[in-house]
Parts: structure tokens; sequence; C-alpha cells
């Protein structure tokens, strides 16, 4: 943040890689780059001064602004967790206290919501390729989700999705793979390859039986 005194407004001039944006000079020295809306709301213009917090208090809306826009647009590509917004922020270098800000906002209007994402993000998992609570669960994690999310998000998942049934749409895709092999290898390779795909033992043992008898 700005620690100077503060001091008169001597130019305000449109960026030029950025007519949107202007630079704010203060006693003839560049003080810093602010968007035309807040230079509107501040009501700044050449000849005024300003007083040391009140640039502090320019320099942090101007980067809680920046922030948001950032988050916005990351928002707009696919959801995202508030982990993953927040680890956005920070790899831009914003301040925690300006993250929290934008955190608070976007939660508050419901552009973020984990419990949410959560929902939307394993649905879709699932629908790309089939997979166990074990994998979705890792997946989760790496989002940033808390323990007791991904399991309420796990329970209710899985409510809705069989997971024999799962198992059994993954190992038709895998069929041809299997083709050539006895039983008893072609049997190890589906159970292996269903447990790197997140299913419990019993689920694959069931899974696997159920074919072996149709």
């Amino acid at each position: 943040m700005i620690r100077a005194p503060g001091g008169k407004v001597t130019k305000i001039e449109p960026q030029k890689k950025n007519p949107r944006r202007v630079s704010i000079f203060i006693d003839n020295e560049f003080a810093l780059g602010v968007s035309q809306e807040l230079l509107l709301k501040f009501d700044l213009s050449e000849g005024i001064q300003l007083s040391g917090e009140q640039l502090e208090l320019l320099e942090k809306e101007e980067s809680v602004k920046q922030a948001k826009e950032i988050a916005f647009r990351s928002l707009s590509r696919t959801p995202k967790s508030t982990n993953e917004i927040s680890k956005k922020l920070k790899e831009r270098d914003f301040q925690e206290q300006v993250i929290g800000e934008v955190i608070r906002e976007l939660e508050k209007y419901g552009y973020l919501n984990d419990q949410e994402f959560a929902r939307i993000y394993s649905e879709s998992c699932l629908r790309a390729k089939p997979l166990g609570p074990k994998l979705l669960s890792q997946k989760l994690f790496k989002k940033g989700l808390n323990k007791e999310l991904i399991e309420e998000t796990i329970k209710e998942i899985y409510r809705q999705h069989d997971e024999v049934a799962l198992a059994k749409r993954l190992l038709v895709k895998r069929t041809e793979t299997y083709k050539a092999l006895d039983s008893r290898t072609a049997r190890k390779r589906k159970a292996d390859y269903l447990a790197r795909r997140g299913f419990s033992w019993d689920v694959i043992r069931e899974t696997l039986d159920i074919e072996e008898s149709e």
C-alpha cells in the first residue's frame, strides 16, 4: 500500500495501453494507476490535494476492483472453488486483506459457493468418466474443499449413482482390452483398474461377480 504523505494531483492522463485506466501524478511524480470508474467515484481532478490516507484507500479500492475482475474472468470459464480463486489471486500478489474482501463479496452474491461447486464438479467428473468415491474424494480435496464438505458430497453423489453400475460402465468400454486374456488374469486386471478408478474392493468384487455370471 502507498505510504506517501499525500500531495497535489499535478497530472491525470489516460494510459496508452489501456485508455480505460489513467495514471495519476502527485507533485509531478507518478503515484498510481486507476480505472476511469474510480476516477469518477473519488471525483479526482488535477489540482486537488490528496492525503496519504486517501491515496491508500484509492489504491486499495483499485486493487479490489482488479482482483474482482480476475476472479470473474476465471469463474466465467469454469466453476471454481473458493480455494482456487483465493490461490489465483495470491499468485497475482494481491494482499490477504484484498483477497478476503473479494472472496466475501463473491460468496455474498452467490458467485462462490463451495457446496454447489462440489456438486457440479462431481457430476461433471462422473459424466466425463465414471469413478469411485476414493478417487472423487481426492479430486475434491485437490480443489481445496474441506473434509466435512467432501464427505457430505460423496454421500449425496453416490446416493444418486449406483457404484456397481458405474464400475460396469467402465468395464464395458474396455471389453477389447481383456478379451484375449485368460479369465483369472482378466479378473485381476479389471480389479486393479477399478481400484485405480477409486472403487472399493467390495464394489469391485460385486461388479466382477455380476459380470461373470451374465
